[in-house]
This record gives C-alpha cells, structure tokens and sequence, in this order.
C-alpha cells in the first residue's frame, strides 16, 4: 500500500488526516470505470464518449459525458462518467457533484459508493483546513458504505482499509478494524490481502501493547522509521505508529514477492518500506527488481525518481524513465504528465540545473493547477 500517486502516489495533504494518496501504491494503475457497466446497468452511455476515457483523453471525455447527460440527466453511469472524468483531472469538487448525482440514481451501486469517497478524499487532501475533517468523515462513510453493500468489491475493501490504517481514531482510523477487513480482502484476493496485512503490520506501535497480527505475521519489533520521516513507515499518531511490526512487515512482503513472483507489487510495496525507513540503495534495489518483471510500470519509474531526487544516486536511469514516460502517456492525461514533469523537476533541481527545473515544475502547474508541491517548488527557486 503506498501512495504515488503515484498517482499517487505523491501528494498527499495534511499529515495529520493524511488520507487517500492520489495514487496508492498497492492500487496500482488507475481502475477502469468499465466497472460501471459490469453489474447488467441498463444506462449505457455513448461509446465514443467511453472510448475517450478508456484512451485517458479526459477533457474530451468530460466534454462528452457532460453533452450526453444534458439531454439524458437520469443516467446514472454516465453520471458516474463524467464524475470519474473529472476525478481523473483532479477536480474534485465537480467530480463529487456528479458523483452524488449517480449515486443519488442507483443507491445500491458499491463501486458509485467507492469513487465517491475517493473524490471526497482527494477533496480532503486540497480543501482548507477547517473543511478537510467533513470531507474525511464524508470519504470514510461512502467506502463504509460501498463495503456494506458489496463485501466482495476489493476496490473498496482497499480504500477502507487504506483509511483505517491512515487516518487518526476521532475520524474513523483503526487498525483492529483494518486487520478484519484485510483478512477479507485476502480471503477474496491473496496477494492484495497480503500487502494490505503487510502495511498495517508496519503501522504497529512498537511494544507488548501491539495487538497481535494474523497467524505467521508475528515476529520481533523492528526499529521505528527515521525521525521526521513522511507516509507510512514515518507516520504517528492514533491510528497506528511506526516501528513495531518494521521487520515481520519486511518478512510478509519478502514472502508475498517469492509467493507471487511474476508480480512487481510486493517488490514495489518493498521499495516503499525501505525509502520510509531511509533504505534507500534497498529500495532501488526492489525497485529495479519490479522494472525487470514490468518495464513500463510508471509506478515504479515514478517511485525510482523519487528515490534518486532523496538520494543523489540513479539519477540518470531515473530521468531516461521519465523522459520516455512523458513521450508515452496519453496527451490528455494532465494528472499524470503533471506528475511526471514535477518528477524530472525534482531530478534535475538535485543535479543543480535550475533553469529546466523550473520548466518542468511550471509545466506540472499548468497541467495541475491544484499540484501544491510544484508550486512549493517555484517558491524554493525564486
């Protein structure tokens, strides 16, 4: 379970909340909204419109959803559409107006439920402080609610779990709750189950008042994550502190890679274990190892550019991955261009060109406007 956003995977909002990562790591690729016509839904909406959004053209998606639902206001997957459309563009607060609309028309649909608490999340993560606790609630009760109505839907199984382990207990964070709902999950899907046990064993507070995990996951306390340290490995508060369970989490991933191994998430679920702990050369490692298995993973190409901005070192290998990235990705994916171009920034600003630094963050900005982190960056460099 990681966060990239990566999408991830990067960005996350205030630490004390600390929701939903743009990208989680153990999430992977962004999920289809093909999803949405799975369950036998008798609106279905323009194919060239779905073909947009299948092919990551956003804007010309929401454009198209948005013309469709004008004349058809009461079809409840395109609304869904053009919610995700705009999730995708990291706009949430229109993303969740469409959200609720689709949700309002087909109340039994757990996945409609699911995305509309990631939209509340991403809404947490930008809102202004006195705004982000609602949002939080907002976000835990619609995954509760998709898990309620489908407990087989391990998307929001993930998302659950991803709160509960995340945020403080006032707002809804346990970890004894996320151990049940992971024992689910796993039940249904072994290896997401696996890397989600893995990740509340690592939240563990350190000492004998550590519940006890899962059969097999117990083991001595590893040491806790380096002072100041950001995410999991670093995180404190309520719902979980770091360094109890540092070593047997080590262990279930190490397990889970050898169990799964044509599979790049456990070595990527590894990589951001040991960049949180300050392993950095590890992680590299681990990464490098899931690059081997899956070349064009952007998760990993991003994990690997952060890694060297912290570092110093596979600088070069990082900015080649970027670089074929950004001539890769769909023009119409701003998110994740933006993402990219604030990486290179980032790698660049290490090796001391300031000038494309600058290029490149003011182009994440213009693709995201909302990407605090690029904007932060332009400060630094003024």
């Amino acid at each position: 379970m990681k966060a990239t956003p990566g999408r991830a995977s990067l960005l996350a909002a205030v630490a004390s909340i600390s929701l939903l990562p743009l990208l989680p790591a153990w999430l992977g690729t962004a999920r289809s909204a093909r999803a949405a016509l799975a369950v036998g839904e008798e609106d279905v909406p323009p194919a060239a419109c779905v073909r947009s959004f299948d092919a990551h053209a956003y804007q010309e998606a929401q454009e198209c959803f948005a013309a469709h639902v004008a004349k058809q206001p009461g079809d409840a997957t395109a609304l869904f559409y053009l919610g995700r459309s705009y999730y995708e563009r990291r706009q949430p607060m229109p993303a969740i107006e469409r959200l609720q609309r689709a949700v309002a028309r087909a109340p039994g649909r757990s996945d409609f439920h699911d995305w509309l608490g990631r939209a509340y999340g991403i809404a947490a993560q930008r809102a202004a402080v006195v705004r982000q606790l609602g949002l939080a609630v907002k976000a835990r009760q619609e995954f509760e609610r998709a898990v309620e109505l489908d407990p087989a839907n391990a998307d929001a199984l993930e998302d659950l779990i991803e709160f509960q382990i995340q945020a403080p207990a006032f707002l809804g964070g346990s970890l004894a709750k996320a151990r049940v709902h992971a024992a689910e999950l796993e039940r249904r899907d072994p290896l997401r189950g696996r890397l989600a046990r893995a990740e509340i064993l690592r939240r563990q507070p350190a000492g004998p008042a550590a519940p006890p995990g899962p059969a097999g996951s117990a083991g001595p306390a590893g040491p806790a994550g380096p002072s100041g340290s950001g995410g999991p490995a670093g995180s404190t508060g309520p719902a979980g502190q770091a360094g109890g369970g540092a070593l047997a989490a080590e262990r279930e991933l190490r397990a889970a890679a050898a169990d799964f191994p044509g599979d790049p998430r456990p070595r990527l679920a590894l990589a951001a274990a040991y960049e949180q702990a300050g392993r950095l050369d590890q992680a590299g490692d681990e990464i490098e190892a899931a690059l081997r298995l899956d070349p064009d993973n952007t998760e990993a190409h991003a994990a690997l550019a952060r890694m060297a901005a912290a570092s110093g070192r596979r600088l070069a290998r990082a900015a080649e991955l970027l670089t074929r990235d950004l001539q890769r990705l769909p023009p119409g994916d701003d998110a994740a261009l933006a993402d990219c171009h604030y990486a290179l920034g980032a790698l660049l600003e290490r090796q001391g060109d300031r000038g494309q630094a600058r290029a490149h963050y003011q182009e994440a900005l213009r693709r995201d406007p909302g990407l605090a982190a690029a904007r932060a960056a332009l400060r630094r460099l003024r």
